[in-house]
């Protein structure tokens, strides 16, 4: 993007659990934090050449390796606003929207997709 001077977007994810903190997760939430702040950092940086950077965080999405069975995790649908998991479309939407001219002013955002899961962090 450098190179070429035409600028272009990245998009970086972090996860829910780099916006808040819970038990047993502290490396990992540590470490999704770490991308947030990176991702900032990149979007200063690179702003001045018309690289956007973003960071979507998403929730408990229903995946094979993440959510395919939340059974085995008992009450981790509950925990977004509107107890459900989310699909990977519902994330990949965003990720579309933030590489599209759509978002050609949004950079530096950090951009929860999570069906409300951290709005009840606080």
């Amino acid at each position: 993007m450098l190179e070429t001077g035409d600028g272009g977007a990245i998009v970086n994810w972090s996860s829910v659990g780099g916006l808040g903190g819970s038990s047993h997760t502290a490396v990992y939430n540590a470490a999704k934090a770490g991308v947030i702040g990176a991702s900032k950092c990149a979007a200063v940086e690179y702003g001045p050449n018309r690289i956007r950077v973003n960071v979507i965080c998403p929730g408990f999405i229903h995946t094979e390796i993440m959510g395919a069975h939340p059974e085995y995790t008992p009450g981790i649908l509950e925990k977004a606003a509107l107890n459900r998991g989310g699909q990977p479309h519902e994330v990949a939407e965003v990720a579309a929207f933030l590489v599209s001219d759509k978002a050609s002013f949004v950079s530096g955002a950090v951009i929860p997709v999570d069906g409300g899961w951290s709005a009840k962090l606080a």
